[in-house]
């Protein structure tokens, strides 16, 4: 059995001259990264993440270490920039084997999409709240009863679904 969190990056400026990559985090996103940062302390910090390269993605990592006040071990990935469900799970695939809790930080649609179809025909409160809304920050615990990540699909449990307080407020 494995645990995989998969994260929206928090907001983003709406743009910037050095394009869609380079955007950093609003004040509100900075704000949404370290609530999430504090929930991953309470549901328990991941051994390894993989973090898409954009700046947005990298900053959110930055202040959910921060906040949770402890280093994760990572690792930035471009292919998880944009990345469809199946490019995530490629990635996925390549986490340490030792690993048995994994944070994504990546992108939507991919994340909430990958959150959505992981947690497979689930009829709880939990998955109806988290179909077709995937806000920035947000994030999915899923659990697998897998032993390589490479093993990666649908028919897993979503444990615990998190929308920062930021995000709620701001609506």
């Amino acid at each position: 059995m494995v645990e995989l969190i998969l994260m929206r990056h928090g907001k983003a400026v709406s743009s910037t001259p050095a394009g869609d990559h380079a955007r950093s985090l609003s004040p509100r996103g900075l704000a949404e990264a370290a609530e999430a940062g504090t929930a991953l302390l309470r549901l328990g910090l991941p051994d390894f993440a993989l973090v898409s390269d954009a700046r947005r993605t990298r900053e959110t990592f930055d202040r959910v270490v921060e906040s949770a006040g402890r280093p994760i071990a990572h690792r930035f990935e471009p292919d998880l920039y944009g990345a469809s469900p199946r490019a995530i799970l490629a990635a996925v695939a390549s986490a340490p084997k030792e690993c048995r809790r994994l944070l994504v930080v990546g992108h939507n649609p991919g994340i909430g999409d990958l959150a959505r179809q992981l947690s497979g025909p689930d009829e709880s409160d939990l998955a109806a709240t988290m179909e077709g809304h995937f806000p920035t920050s947000a994030l999915a615990l899923v659990r697998l009863e897998i032993d390589r990540w490479a093993q990666a699909k649908a028919g897993g449990r979503l444990e615990a679904y998190i929308v920062p307080q930021a995000w709620r407020d701001s609506r």
